[in-house]
């Protein structure tokens, strides 16, 4: 006679929808807290922006916005570089600082881009899309108003390392009146 079989573990029930939201909020804000534009943000408010963001490996050499284009959003560099290029060709700056963010002028100006952006190598990315921000923003009033300053902020080192009197000088001036 054979031995009694040995009783298995009862098979784990499927994670509840909520509780696996519970599992990425606490995700997102570990990884969003490392970046300083996030630092100062309730958990709650990064939950509210996670849904904004898409995260990209992006190869080097590939062009994210172009000179005369609409940017669609803006961008958070966590590792690599991109480099913000005249219409001449030119890098203006190179960004290599994990939690640069790039790409604001551009969008937020409402004009179309006056310069192109371009990986300078291949870069991890987060994506921030426009408009799902926008409307995350406008469901929340007191996030809208933490997250304004902090993107006018950032705009204040590409104001001083690219030359007046420039397209892309005076699209990030208009940038800042726009989001203050």
């Amino acid at each position: 006679m054979p031995p009694p079989p040995t009783p298995q573990p009862p098979s784990p029930s499927p994670t509840p929808k909520a509780e696996k939201k519970g599992i990425r909020a606490t995700k997102a804000v570990q990884i969003l807290r490392k970046f300083p534009f996030f630092q100062n943000l309730e958990e709650e408010e990064i939950e509210q922006l996670w849904d904004t963001l898409d995260r990209k490996e992006v190869p080097g050499g590939t062009t994210l916005v172009r000179s005369g284009d609409y940017a669609p959003g803006f961008y958070l560099l966590v590792q690599g570089g991109v480099d913000l290029i005249t219409t001449m060709g030119r890098p203006i700056i190179t960004l290599r600082e994990p939690g640069a963010l790039f790409g604001i002028a551009a969008y937020f100006s409402g004009e179309t881009s006056a310069i192109s952006i371009r990986t300078a190598e291949t870069s991890k990315l987060i994506i921030i899309d426009g408009e799902r921000f926008n409307r995350a923003l406008e469901r929340n009033g007191a996030l809208k108003e933490k997250v304004m300053p902090l993107l006018s902020r950032s705009l204040e080192g590409e104001v001083a390392a690219i030359p007046a009197k420039t397209p892309y000088h005076a699209q990030v001036l208009e940038a800042k009146k726009r989001l203050l």
